[in-house]
């Protein structure tokens, strides 16, 4: 699959970096101002192929997950590695940091999603699954984390300086693949996109007591949702 890997992007918070990992085992950053390089990272890092790459909120560092199964967090500044995470059985395929900065969640082709502290480096907790992982995605406030499976979406509470639980597993219904998942901007509810045979569903669920809010009607094949910037 290392040859196959295509070409990772993400820029940074402030919008003034770009980073990208192609098929190859280096970060490349530049500076979106001039476009000039002004860093690589990974020579003396991973030993596959790089899947996912991701800013810390302040844009100082950045994460990387890989096919070999691990994730390492960057120093922009210096080039220098600053934590190896190593724990999960299979490639890493999404990386995010938590919006206070905190926090990294890692998830991999095993079907699991660890936590960890962005401080110390030091693992938190563990949450397996039966399902592929396929997206993780932080509510704005940063009190919730949306996991993408392959027929449900887990939400957990993520709030800072609380422990991380589980709140909740929203099946779809008929057992439809989970396609678009998005937070409203208050981050106090979440939309889930169903696909079957038949077409598109949704719910809307509350994210404070995980109930459905709101069903939407079905459509033709819709893999994407959002919401408006106030929240309607």
């Amino acid at each position: 699959m290392d040859s196959a890997q295509s070409a990772v992007f993400v820029s940074s918070p402030d919008g003034q970096l770009l980073a990208a990992a192609s098929d190859g085992r280096e970060i490349i950053i530049w500076r979106l101002s001039d476009g000039l390089s002004v860093q690589r990272l990974g020579y003396e890092g991973h030993v596959g192929s790089i899947t996912a790459i991701a800013f810390s909120p302040n844009g100082s560092n950045l994460v990387s997950g890989s096919t070999d199964a691990t994730a390492i967090v960057w120093s922009i500044a210096s080039g220098k590695k600053i934590f190896h995470f190593v724990g999960h059985h299979q490639a890493v395929e999404h990386v995010a940091y938590a919006t206070d900065g905190t926090r990294i969640v890692t998830a991999s082709w095993d079907s699991s999603v660890k936590f960890w502290d962005a401080r110390s480096g030091a693992p938190l907790c563990h949450f397996p699954f039966r399902q592929p992982i396929h997206e993780l995605l932080s509510s704005p406030d940063g009190s919730r984390l949306a996991v993408r499976l392959d027929m449900s979406v887990a939400l957990f509470g993520t709030a800072s300086g609380e422990p991380i639980v589980r709140l909740a597993v929203f099946e779809s219904p008929n057992r439809a693949k989970a396609h678009g998942v998005a937070f409203s901007p208050s981050g106090d509810r979440l939309v889930v996109l169903a696909v079957d045979d038949v077409g598109s569903g949704g719910r809307i669920y509350n994210t404070r007591d995980c109930t459905v809010a709101t069903k939407l009607e079905r459509f033709g094949e819709l893999l994407s949702a959002a919401f408006s910037p106030d929240g309607g």
